[in-house]
């Protein structure tokens, strides 16, 4: 019923907002108004509550209400995430303009030869995969474009493929991305998807946990202090080395069963002699030819931790006994 009574609302607003933002064209056929994003904000009669309705219309008196949030006094978010409602608020409305501007552009009917996305975790190699990516010809590799949340993600995928000029088109996404900002409960439905639709998927982990869990935070830590030695938290890199366990564990999960490429960056991206052949069978992959790669990417961080992290010996008191021990040697 509650379902029936919003898609009700949704259709209302939508001839009002068909009579009023465009009277130029009253009259004219659903067509002329296929694929129009519309944000709806309704508010009731209770003081600060107020509930905003994410609608895609699609023409022909088909509509989606793809999302919509119930915000009073107090509110927070209803589905786990690790961003804060004020994060999601933020990249919502930076995700609506980028958004908008994707589809202001005009898109061809044809789609490319080959498509696939990289699917990994941050500081994981995604940024030199996608750069040897784009060091083939005919690849367009994008970065992070469901960073921020849009309307219907799938839709928002073909269009950005379809504004590629290139035979092969590629993308980059992380699990949490799809299921914290897009929120799409299960992120294995959004991978199945796109395989049944064609996309390959180029899957890329990281195996040492101890060092994926420092190299975000070193990054920030040189940053604010600019300097190439500094001091970290062991309970914090701790922390980090959990949370990039449980992705890890998520990106498994969601990977399952689907025919994907698997790169390990210490095995195939961590020594530069290992990019070529690397990239030969990523290429083989896509069905295509290998060609001669290169990047201009660096690595941030080198094997020896001792000599960039002050307090090393601390880290490793604190990682020493417990589960994550293995990779302290490697």
């Amino acid at each position: 019923m509650e379902r029936v009574r919003r898609k009700n609302l949704a259709h209302r607003s939508l001839r009002f907002i068909r009579a009023t933002m465009f009277p130029a064209h009253r009259g004219k056929t659903h067509r002329e108004y296929r694929d129009v994003p519309v944000c709806l904000i309704h508010a009731s009669g209770s003081p600060g509550r107020f509930t905003v309705f994410f609608i895609w219309y699609s023409g022909y008196g088909l509509y989606d209400i793809v999302l919509s949030i119930t915000f009073y006094p107090g509110y927070s978010l209803p589905m786990r995430t690790f961003f804060s409602p004020q994060q999601i608020i933020k990249r919502s409305c930076l995700g609506l303009i980028e958004q908008a501007g994707v589809y202001l552009k005009p898109a061809s009917h044809h789609m490319p030869e080959a498509r696939f996305f990289i699917f990994g975790q941050g500081r994981s190699g995604t940024t030199l995969l996608q750069d040897l990516f784009n060091s083939y010809p005919d690849i367009q590799c994008d970065g992070e474009i469901l960073y921020n949340p849009v309307f219907c993600p799938y839709d928002y995928v073909e269009r950005r493929c379809r504004l590629s000029t290139n035979k092969v088109y590629g993308f980059k996404v992380k699990n949490y991305q799809l299921a914290g900002m897009q929120r799409i409960r299960k992120p294995k439905d959004f991978l199945t998807r796109l395989s049944q639709l064609g996309w390959k998927i180029v899957f890329i982990k990281r195996e040492n946990f101890f060092r994926h869990a420092i190299s975000f935070p070193y990054i920030v830590a040189r940053k604010k202090t600019g300097k190439k030695q500094v001091v970290l938290d062991p309970e914090e890199i701790f922390r980090q080395m959990r949370i990039r366990r449980y992705y890890g564990h998520e990106e498994d999960k969601a990977a399952r069963g689907l025919p994907v490429h698997r790169i390990v960056y210490e095995r195939d991206l961590l020594d530069p002699a290992q990019h070529q052949p690397t990239m030969d069978r990523a290429f083989a992959f896509l069905g295509l030819d290998a060609v001669s790669v290169q990047t201009t990417y660096r690595r941030k961080t080198r094997d020896d931790l001792s000599a960039l992290i002050l307090n090393y010996d601390q880290l490793r008191q604190r990682i020493q006994g417990t589960e994550f021990e293995e990779y302290l040697d490697e």
